[in-house]
């Protein structure tokens, strides 16, 4: 399920261009809010209906609104992640890079094999990459139950989206006023 938030996130920049999703007024917290909250509405209708498809289509036994909350949120946080990356690096660098994280985090987030049987660097990176923290609480969710961990994860998580918006917005903020700056030197 982790990994079809991060691809169904990652599918969303491929098929909705950010630069045409409009924004208004022109500003950094306008940029990232109207930006956002458009990725956003597609990206938690695709957290339910992988939940939808882990409870109904494959008949794993989970308790539906915990799940799907969680799901929502894990999903919100890859947008703002993805959103992050694409709106820096340009779309296709951003597009490479979360590949990339993609592929270190399968690696490395202890959803396939246990983060003790992996060699040092992914061992290394396992605690800085978010696909860790989700595999964590979606077990949690799914078998033990251990609400304490859940609420950890989401706030290890939440602290990975709230970061990347904020990085977005504080780089954006830049661009504008370097924009603003050089059209007043230029005038």
């Amino acid at each position: 399920m982790a990994l079809s938030l991060w691809v169904g996130s990652l599918v969303l920049f491929f098929v909705i261009d950010v630069r045409r999703v409009p924004e208004r007024p022109h500003g950094p917290l306008s940029y990232v809010g109207s930006k956002y909250l458009a990725l956003a509405s597609v990206s938690v209708c695709q957290s339910l209906v992988s939940v939808l498809v882990l409870h109904t289509g494959l008949g794993i036994p989970t308790v539906v609104p915990p799940i799907a909350m969680y799901a929502v949120a894990v999903g919100l946080v890859f947008t703002a992640i993805l959103f992050m990356l694409i709106a820096m690096l340009g779309s296709d660098t951003g597009r490479f890079v979360a590949v990339l994280i993609l592929m270190l985090q399968l690696t490395s987030s202890s959803g396939s094999y246990p983060v003790g049987l992996e060699p040092g660097f992914f061992r290394f990176i396992h605690p800085y990459l978010p696909m860790t923290y989700v595999v964590e609480g979606l077990r949690q969710l799914i078998s033990i139950g251990e609400g304490t961990a859940i609420v950890r994860t989401a706030a290890v998580l939440a602290a990975f989206g709230i970061g990347a918006i904020l990085l977005l917005y504080a780089v954006k903020r830049r661009r504008i006023m370097a924009e603003i700056k050089l059209a007043e030197g230029a005038a």
